[in-house]
Formats: structure tokens, C-alpha cells, sequence
């Protein structure tokens, strides 16, 4: 594989050695390292043990991790962690730095054993580990997020001429590639001077316009305006006769006026077939329904029938947009209010206004 300085000279086009050097381009790869692995792991947290690195067995308080985030801590149980890994080691679980007099005192339900060991931070960052080891078969180590980027060999300091970096995963590694790219391209642009540029203004060039030239596919020019010719329309064509007379429509039976309303030809019968045509019983039809049968519904719905044949027929006394709303109060009383429009060109006026609406129809 190439090294890291072959790779940055491949993407930025840069020769390594003056702007930047190779001490410079180390520091970018090792910014690279902490840059991403911070980033990666504010987004995916759960991911730290792939940039976890261990110490060695620690047989004294205050080990110093760099202020790294510390993944776990274990220590041995009175055996030799080195040469036994499956029964020496317990893990040490984080307790508060208050509890530090705590977990030391016999007596309190803190008390960390040699089989329930604990841990906390210290000033600076340092790891401390209860009970106190004293380098008998009790040294502790500590697992943490590597914040000192490493190259080949995994202890070697990462610099321009390595290949790999320690505590890192593979899949990652060109981000950081990429990082000291950027980097170095913005250390070469500070390196030159630009008091030596030279900027001098040229307006642009003229343009040439040609003559264009319109030929027409006919004999005619495309810019002469059409003609246009108006025929008048002959004395022959026109219309000369009289306009259609109107029939107003007409309703059969015996009356003609609305003053001519009449009873039911016979009492509380509603449904004889040469009387259907008889429109002068009709509201004596609506009453029938108020006071005999007492239902309002159909009372309305024979006013409806009655009204709407009485719209816009002249030959029933000239009634108009008649409108009228029978209400029934009791057995023997309804309450009748509404409108009766009509044509009084047509309508005897003084005998419309005596016409009134009774139990049995209309007087």
C-alpha cells in the first residue's frame, strides 16, 4: 500500500517536502485521526471499541489515559491476570469521586471487595482503582478510546511515511487521507505571494451582427398585411315575419277564478276519479287533511301541489308565485299565513281579498 505522502501528493498534486513538509503533513494525518474519530463517535457512540486501545497492567493509582474516554476497567482478584485471563480479572464499575472514603471503609454499604472492585476519575484525568492495588496479584488496566494516533507497529507515532494507523479501523482511514489533502492544499495556497499577481481589465469584444434576409415561400411578401372583403347579407336572407304568439297553459275542470274554490263534492273524499282534475277542491283537499285526518304533512305536501300548479296560470285567477304555510294548532283551529301574488290585469281584486279559507275550503 501507499504511504500516506504518496497518497496526499495523488490527490492534491502537491510534492511533499517545502509547503508542506513531512513533519507538516505528519500533524495534518494526526489531526485527521482525532477530527474523525470524534465526529464518527458523536454520531455512533456505540462504535467506540473501534478505536479502543488497553494499557498495560497498572500495579498503582493516578494512570494517566490523557483525559481519553474510558471504555472499561478491570482488575485482577488476587491472581495473575497476565498468565490467567478467564478467572483472574473482575470489572470495576464508576462510582462519583465523593465516594472515595466510601468505598474504602469497611463498614459502608459502598465498600468496593476485591470481587466487586470500583473506579474513578481523578484529577487530570487519572484512573484510580479500589481496593488501592499494592502490586500483589491486584494491578488493574484500562480500556479506552485511543487519543494518541499511532502508525506502523502500532507504538510508532503516525507520520507521512506509514501506511497504517494503530487503534483505527480500515474503513476510515482514507477520511483522514482526505483531511490532510485539504490541509496541505491550504498550507501550499498561503505560501504564495499575491503581490506578484497582475490583473489587467479587457473590455469584451464587439459583436458582429449579420443581415438576416427574409425570402417568402410565394410571390407575396411575408410583411404585407392580408385583405380582408365584407359581404353584405341580401335582402332575401332576412327575416320578415311575426314573432310566435303565447298559450298560456290551462288546467281543466269547472273553475276558472280563484274566487270559484269550492268543497269536496263529497265529505272526507279525497280520492274519486272524475274529481282529480276538479283543482277548486284541492284546498278544500289541504283542509281535509288539517281537520279530519290531523296530519300536517300531507296537508303540505296537497298546499305544495296546489301551489305549484297556481304559479304563472292565468286561467286561475292570475295567481303568481303564491306561497302560503298552514300550521295546525288544535282540532279545530290552524293557522294559515303566506303571500298570493297575482296579475292584477286579470284578477278581480275586491273578490280576492273576500275569499277566505275555511274547515271545508275556500268562500
Amino acid at each position: 500500500m501507499a504511504t500516506f505522502q504518496v497518497q496526499v501528493e495523488g490527490l492534491t498534486g502537491l510534492s511533499i517536502g517545502t509547503s508542506p513538509t513531512a513533519a507538516e503533513l505528519a500533524e495534518y494525518l494526526k489531526d485527521g485521526v482525532i477530527d474523525v474519530t470524534s465526529k464518527v463517535l458523536l454520531l455512533r457512540p456505540q462504535d467506540s471499541e473501534q478505536y479502543m486501545r488497553g494499557s498495560s497492567t497498572t500495579a498503582t493509582n493516578s494512570l494517566d489515559v490523557g483525559g481519553a474516554k474510558i471504555i472499561s476497567v478491570i482488575r485482577e482478584a488476587e491472581a495473575d491476570g497476565d498468565t490467567d485471563g478467564s478467572t483472574a480479572w473482575r470489572e470495576c464499575r464508576k462510582v462519583p469521586t465523593y465516594m472515595r472514603s466510601r468505598v474504602v471503609d469497611v463498614d459502608s454499604l459502598y465498600f468496593a471487595s476485591k470481587y466487586n472492585p470500583v473506579y474513578l476519575i481523578n484529577n487530570n484525568g487519572a484512573v484510580n482503582v479500589y481496593p488501592i492495588p499494592d502490586g500483589t496479584n491486584d494491578g488493574f488496566r484500562v480500556y479506552y478510546v485511543n487519543n494518541e494516533p499511532k502508525g506502523d507497529g502500532v507504538s510508532d507515532t503516525l507520520a507521512a511515511g506509514h501506511t497504517t494507523i494503530g487503534f483505527f479501523p480500515k474503513d476510515k482511514v482514507y477520511l483522514v487521507v482526505i483531511y490532510a489533502s485539504i490541509r496541505s492544499l491550504l498550507n501550499s495556497m498561503s505560501a504564495v505571494d499575491i503581490s506578484t499577481f497582475a490583473m489587467t481589465t479587457v473590455p469584451p469584444d464587439v459583436p458582429t451582427l449579420s443581415i438576416v434576409v427574409l425570402e417568402s415561400l410565394d410571390t407575396d411578401h411575408d410583411a404585407t398585411a392580408p385583405i380582408t372583403t365584407v359581404t353584405p347579407v341580401a335582402g332575401s336572407s332576412t327575416y320578415t315575419g311575426s314573432a310566435p304568439t303565447y298559450t298560456a297553459p290551462a288546467v281543466g275542470g269547472d273553475a276558472t277564478e280563484l274566487s270559484e274554490l269550492s268543497i269536496l263534492d263529497t265529505d272526507n273524499v279525497i280520492d274519486e276519479h272524475a274529481d282529480q282534475l276538479e283543482f277548486d277542491q284541492w284546498f278544500a283537499t289541504v283542509g281535509h287533511f288539517l281537520e279530519d285526518e290531523e296530519d300536517n304533512e300531507l296537508a303540505a305536501a296537497q298546499a305544495e301541489k296546489s301551489i305549484e300548479l297556481d304559479e304563472n296560470d292565468v286561467t286561475f285567477g292570475g295567481a303568481i308565485g303564491t306561497s302560503l304555510e298552514f300550521l295546525y294548532c288544535s282540532s279545530d283551529v290552524v293557522f294559515v299565513t303566506g303571500n298570493v301574488h297575482v296579475n292584477a290585469a286579470t284578477t278581480a281584486l275586491d273578490g280576492l281579498q273576500a275569499t277566505m279559507f275555511t274547515g271545508t275550503g275556500w268562500s
